[in-house]
């Protein structure tokens, strides 16, 4: 069996373990998080995180690479992406889920180079408030797939 990579010491460092179950794999990690009202700020993120809000959750306010809070309703299946390296701060008033996938660098580079024949990638910011339904589905398998009682089958996680 394939051993786990370095990252995974602290893949989940930017996520609290009593807030939902969370599952490594070979390649990063997914967590479904469930947060009470409050705030969280992250200082050039080590890994990509790409979280899709699983509930609505009314004024929102965050800042990805900047010090300037955006507020916005993030309704169910909106998409939030903190690329490796920069800085995050959010804000919440009410309770909070969200599926949780978490990229290493290196993974999200070794995806684009597959994908694209050895071209270079990155993840890049969207607008806040963004749907989207892929994502969502997504979310969705992740979430249930963590829930199993029997346990998350790593290699549908990966």
């Amino acid at each position: 069996m394939q051993s786990k990579p370095d990252f995974h010491h602290n893949l989940f460092s930017e996520i609290p373990e009593n807030v939902g179950p969370r599952l490594a794999t070979l390649r990063g990690g997914v967590a479904h998080v469930v947060r009470p009202p409050g705030s969280q700020s992250i200082a050039e993120a080590e890994h990509n995180f790409i979280s899709i809000m699983r509930a609505p959750t009314q004024g929102l306010r965050s800042a990805i690479g900047g010090d300037r809070l955006h507020e916005y309703d993030a309704e169910v299946g909106t998409i939030v992406i903190t690329p490796a390296g920069m800085d995050a701060h959010v804000v919440w008033q009410h309770t909070r889920e969200k599926a949780t996938i978490v990229l290493p660098a290196s993974v999200l580079q070794e995806l684009a180079e597959q994908e694209r024949n050895g071209g270079r990638s990155e993840l890049q910011l969207i607008p806040f408030g963004t749907v989207d339904p892929w994502a969502l589905h997504i979310a969705e398998l992740m979430k249930a797939e963590l829930s199993r009682k029997e346990g998350a089958n790593e290699l549908f996680v990966e």
